[in-house]
């Protein structure tokens, strides 16, 4: 999410480092500080045990809130909140990322039919830029499909 809003503002914003800096610690603070509140909630409710191979959002024993023959071993009060919680979390993320994403690609197809009017040095200058937005562009969308 943060690299495709990342990659969205430097586009739009011709690569201004002064503008860039300006978001990139607010960036930088909802990667670290919007999943670490996520699993210090979730690990002091209860919620987060050993799962398949790692320590996730289950239940002691596996499946026991699905079963009623397992009894579980903790009361999960607000458990299945908070799965909602967090998968309305992922979707979120997803859904703005990929909007970002396509919007990357708009913008810069949008600039590329605006630069070809350009002349001279103008046109060099902004060819660079192209350049340069396209690849972003790319990554973005590379970023995005490793997600």
């Amino acid at each position: 999410l943060t690299l495709s809003l990342f990659s969205f503002l430097a586009i739009r914003n011709d690569f201004k480092e002064k503008i860039l800096r300006k978001f990139e610690f607010w960036l930088h603070a909802f990667v670290y500080i919007m999943p670490l509140a996520m699993a210090c909630i979730a690990v002091k409710q209860g919620f987060i045990n050993p799962a398949i191979n790692n320590c996730f959002l289950a239940t002691v024993p596996l499946g026991c809130m699905r079963n009623d023959s397992i009894e579980c071993l903790h009361k999960y009060t607000g458990f299945g909140r908070w799965v909602q919680v967090y998968r309305a979390y992922l979707c979120f993320t997803l859904i703005v990322a990929l909007s970002l994403t396509i919007s990357l690609y708009f913008s810069v197809k949008r600039k590329e039919r605006k630069n070809k009017r350009l002349r001279g040095k103008n046109k060099r200058r902004e060819n660079a830029r192209k350049f340069k937005s396209r690849i972003i562009a790319t990554q973005a969308g590379l970023y995005f499909g490793a997600f």
